[in-house]
């Protein structure tokens, strides 16, 4: 090098010891003159120990940079395989993870080979897993040390297990290192040589290095894949849920929204909603102030449940929604956003509204048909009701005449008649507080003093037989007709209740019952017929005349009274 060069600085070159160790030295030389005399200076310079640093820094910062361009935990073990086994010249490498239950160490999808004739050992080697303190991975994970073998492929089974697929591959000298981060193993390297060798601890301190450094990095790597498994998770469900998903700001507008969400108010998509759906306090609820109600929920129980409202889609359409949600604050305590479910209740409330209308339905059925305070005794699912009044006042009532009528008018027109006057007659009911018992015919029965006992039953029975007469004479003027009525009316004591379980009606029993039934039917045309008992409680403030003896079926005589009107001083 001298014939070409006058001196020679700083020339790196490798030499191999007498014990056939390589060695990296800097050689510089120069020729010079000793006395007159041409000589050669040379000085060599060991710098193995610097080299050796230095490639173990790159290997460091080559494997640190890769591993932080790798996109998840897996390939970022097979990077630093690869890189690790590309600086030392090393042919194969494999890493071990703990499994999901934490029970056994599996092959990591990650690994490198500087050949493809050793698949084949891959391939049997992902068939494969370690328990803790079993196999050359299994020891390395329970003793979280380095493990050097010289030879494999003639170690027995219990040292390690795959030996005769190592043989079969050429793979012989093997070690392995512990990838550890706060004191947990996250992974075990392994790598293999073609060459058996005896323990190098040289090596064995720069891949640990190489280990140590990385283990934080890959930490990290596998928490961003736990993370971004999680994050896919809940983008599966944010997207694919059946119930509208939302984030909102406390002023009214959408962070975010799911397809589920848009299809519920209408929108096509998400991006749509959130566009156009800008201002929640104005555009939304149909009541304005249910966002003021939906906030002041959130200020003073910092969550809502079953929040319904009707909300306008975006075709202006209204349907009901239930809303669940809460607040998310910051540390100051202040609310970010607020975000929930939101589910479309519309078919519910329609259904809950045609129930409720049925139930109104059947109640205004019953009520018809029963007192109210029957109906809800009923409703209390008591079989039988029968209640003792000591008194209380009947009356009958029969349209005279009706019966020819019928002969020579249709059905509809004679229908329509007699719906007329016992409706005028069930307003008159409803006016004196009495209650209607049933008609029969062309007769037409009400009682007063029950079912809620009142003293004055036989005034209201007066009152009302009086004020039938006068919308009978009024009917009769309207329609040039000439109706009439016989009223017959008696008090005492009765049974009243509801019995049977088919087409049930409130009923009376009792001899005053059918001693009413028999003043109408014994009565006058045009005349309201009181028995003596009704006459004594009538008398001072009405009008009578007295018609005497008459023979009443199964009665006797009886001594009745004819009602004709009010005494000036009750008027």
């Amino acid at each position: 090098m001298l014939l070409n060069h006058e001196i020679i600085r700083n020339h790196e070159f490798q030499f191999r010891t007498k014990t056939g160790g390589i060695l990296v030295a800097l050689l510089s030389a120069e020729r010079i003159d000793l006395d007159g005399e041409e000589c050669l200076l040379v000085v060599a310079t060991d710098i193995t120990e610097r080299k050796r640093a230095e490639e173990e820094i790159h290997l460091l910062q080559t494997t640190t940079q890769a591993i932080v361009s790798s996109c998840d935990f897996h390939s970022a073990l097979e990077v630093t395989l690869h890189q690790v086994c590309e600086s030392i010249g090393w042919n194969f490498a494999e890493a071990w993870i703990p499994c999901k239950d934490g029970t056994t160490l599996e092959c990591s999808r990650g690994w490198y080979a500087s050949t493809t004739s050793l698949e084949k050992f891959r391939v049997e080697s992902e068939k494969m897993s370690f328990a803790l303190g079993r196999g050359l991975p299994g020891r390395t994970w329970l003793s979280k040390q380095a493990e050097w073998i010289n030879d494999v492929s003639i170690e027995p089974y219990q040292v390690f297990n795959r030996f005769e697929i190592a043989r079969s591959n050429g793979l012989k000298a093997s070690f392995s290192i512990p990838v550890i981060a706060s004191d947990q193993v996250l992974a075990v390297l392994v790598l293999y040589s073609f060459e058996a060798r005896a323990e190098d601890k040289r090596l064995v301190e720069l891949v640990s290095a190489v280990a140590t450094q990385v283990a934080s990095v890959i930490q990290r790597k596998q928490a961003e894949e736990a993370l971004r498994q999680a994050e896919e998770k809940y983008r599966t469900i944010f997207e694919n849920a059946v119930e509208g998903i939302f984030q909102t700001t406390p002023d009214g507008g959408y962070i975010s929204a799911n397809p589920a969400l848009a299809r519920i108010y209408g929108y096509s998509s998400p991006e749509e909603l959130m566009a156009n759906l800008n201002n929640i306090h104005q555009q939304l609820y149909v009541d304005r102030n249910r966002r003021v109600e939906f906030i002041a929920a959130m200020e003073e129980d910092n969550a809502v449940t079953g929040f319904e409202s009707e909300v306008y889609r975006k075709d202006g359409s209204i349907i009901w929604v239930s809303e669940n949600a809460r607040a998310v604050r910051d540390l100051g305590g202040e609310v970010v956003y607020y975000e929930g479910i939101v589910e479309d209740i519309t078919h519910r409330k329609m259904a809950q509204e045609a129930l409720r209308y049925q139930q109104q339905q059947t109640e205004s059925l019953l009520l018809n048909i029963l007192p109210s305070a029957i109906a809800e005794r009923l409703k209390l699912q008591q079989s039988t009701i029968a209640d003792s009044f000591p008194e209380a006042t009947v009356m009958f009532a029969d349209i005279v005449g009706f019966t020819q009528l019928s002969a020579h008018t249709s059905p509809v027109a004679l229908v329509e008649l007699l719906n007329e006057i016992f409706s005028t007659f069930d307003q008159l009911t409803e006016q004196h507080g009495l209650e209607k018992i049933k008609t029969i015919g062309d007769a037409y029965m009400v009682v007063g003093g029950l079912p809620t006992p009142r003293p004055d039953h036989a005034e209201a029975i007066a009152e009302m037989a009086l004020d039938m007469q006068m919308e009978i004479n009024r009917f009769n003027q309207e329609t040039g007709l000439s109706f009439q009525i016989r009223v017959g009316i008696n008090t005492g004591p009765v049974v009243a209740g509801v019995i049977g379980i088919k087409k049930f009606i409130y009923d009376l029993w009792g001899d005053t019952v059918n001693t009413a039934s028999r003043m109408e039917s014994h009565g006058i045309p045009g005349r309201i017929q009181v028995t003596a008992e009704t006459y004594q409680l009538l008398r001072n403030k009405y009008l009578f005349e007295e018609r005497g003896f008459i023979q009443v079926k199964g009665k006797g005589n009886m001594t009745t009274y004819l009602l004709t009107g009010r005494k000036r001083l009750y008027l």
